[in-house]
């Protein structure tokens, strides 16, 4: 494939029946409308936010760990852990996934996107208070851990729910967004380590 074919293959627009499908193509091209300026599709959009953030969610968490080693405070805190402990540290939040995706998956299903995501934001919430309040290593990885489980219950159904719920012709451009607010959250995290960094420097 020669270069103006490969520049081609990128930039030439997806034919919106491709996207939609036949049936909606011919209502969709017909509507000259911004859906900007449209009540119903600006209320659908606002409220898809809370699920597109749950992805920040995990960038946030992953971010955070990193940035805190770089603390003497944090060092400081609990021990400086070296070795398999830091990594044990840093594991536990994926080994708490891993097990809340399973159960995630499940419950999903059973009961619902949206029953599912408003247990976990709240089980996000706990975890990363009994998170902050730690003062020893088991303490911090038990609750990353719960971290970990209840993260899953609110970005496992987050995906499913904006795919299902985006309106069609927005639906690639949210869905693409989802991991996109993955570093959202891990550029957050990082600034904030830095803005504590040059706040205890001072």
């Amino acid at each position: 494939m020669n270069p103006k074919d490969l520049i081609a293959l990128f930039f030439t627009p997806t034919p919106i029946e491709n996207v939609v499908g036949k049936a909606l193509a011919p209502i969709i091209t017909q509507d000259t409308v911004p859906w900007y300026k449209k009540k119903h599709l600006l209320v659908l959009n606002f409220f898809l936010i809370a699920p597109l953030l749950s992805s920040a969610v995990s960038g946030f968490d992953g971010s955070l760990m990193n940035g805190l080693q770089s603390l003497d405070t944090w060092k400081d805190r609990y021990d400086d852990p070296e070795g398999a402990m830091l990594g044990f540290v840093n594991a536990a939040m994926s080994f708490g996934c891993w097990m809340g995706a399973i159960m995630a998956s499940y419950c999903a299903d059973r009961f619902g996107r949206r029953p599912c995501i408003f247990a976990g934001i709240p089980g996000v919430i706990v975890s990363t208070v009994i998170q902050v309040t730690a003062k020893h290593l088991p303490q911090l990885c038990t609750a990353r851990w719960l971290v970990g489980i209840a993260s899953m219950f609110a970005t496992v159904p987050s995906s499913l729910i904006i795919t299902e719920l985006a309106y069609p012709s927005h639906r690639g451009k949210l869905t693409a967004l989802y991991n996109t607010f993955y570093y959202f959250g891990a550029i957050l995290a990082s600034w904030a380590c830095y803005g504590v960094s040059k706040r205890i420097d001072d």
